[in-house]
């Protein structure tokens, strides 16, 4: 039988529940954030795509 869990990604700012990553710093390996942080985001909220059950979170404007 499959699962379909959503992984729990830790902001990069402050370590809590992120719920958006960064399309600019993702590739560096920091791009996840929670609220907070992603509001005080150098990179702007232009770039913050939400955290959804996919693989392609992050990727190429993927919003679920």
């Amino acid at each position: 039988m499959a699962r379909n869990s959503p992984l729990a990604y830790a902001c990069a700012g402050c370590g809590v529940q992120a719920v958006a990553v960064c399309t600019q710093c993702v590739g560096e390996g920091g791009g996840s954030l929670c609220r907070t942080c992603g509001e005080q985001h150098e990179c702007g909220e232009e770039t913050l795509l939400p955290i959804v059950n996919s693989p392609r979170v992050g990727q190429c404007g993927y919003a679920g």
